[in-house]
C-alpha cells in the first residue's frame, strides 16, 4: 500500500512530465463552471449503529478561498456500528467517460485511511 508521503513523492516526481488535457468536470468548481452531484450520507444507522456524517459545500473553504466540499462526521462503534460514508445516487443517464483515459481526484485528508469506489456499471 502506498501511504500519504509516498503518494506525495510520486506526484512531485511526475507532475511536470505528465501532460494533462482539459477533462470533464463531474464534481467540483473551476472558474464559473461547477459540476454537482447530489450527495447523501449512508452511515452505520442502516444496521443499528449511531455514527453520523454529512457532506457540505463550503463557498470559500478551499486553500485558495474557492468553493470546496467537506465530508465530516463522527464514527462510533456503539451498537456494533463503526462507519460513515457519503455517496451519490445512481445516475438516471450514466456519464459517458469513454473519451477519457482516467479520473483525477483532488482531495485533502486528515491522515486517516479512506476508501473510494467508482462503479462502471449498474450491476
Amino acid at each position: 500500500m502506498v501511504e500519504y508521503l509516498g503518494m506525495q513523492n510520486l506526484i512531485s516526481a511526475i507532475k511536470n512530465s505528465v501532460g494533462l488535457s482539459e477533462g470533464k468536470l463531474l464534481f467540483g468548481f473551476k472558474g464559473n463552471l461547477s459540476g454537482k452531484f447530489v450527495w447523501g450520507a449512508l452511515d452505520d444507522v442502516v444496521m443499528g449503529g449511531v455514527s453520523e456524517s454529512a457532506f457540505q459545500i463550503q463557498p470559500t473553504g478551499s486553500e485558495t478561498g474557492e468553493a470546496t466540499g467537506l465530508f465530516k462526521g463522527t464514527v462510533s462503534t456503539s451498537n456494533n456500528g463503526g462507519f460513515t460514508s457519503i455517496r451519490t445516487k445512481n445516475f438516471t443517464v450514466p456519464e459517458d467517460l469513454s473519451a477519457y483515459d482516467g479520473v483525477e481526484l483532488r482531495v485533502k485528508g486528515d491522515g486517516r485511511r479512506y476508501k473510494l469506489i467508482i462503479r462502471t456499471s449498474y450491476e
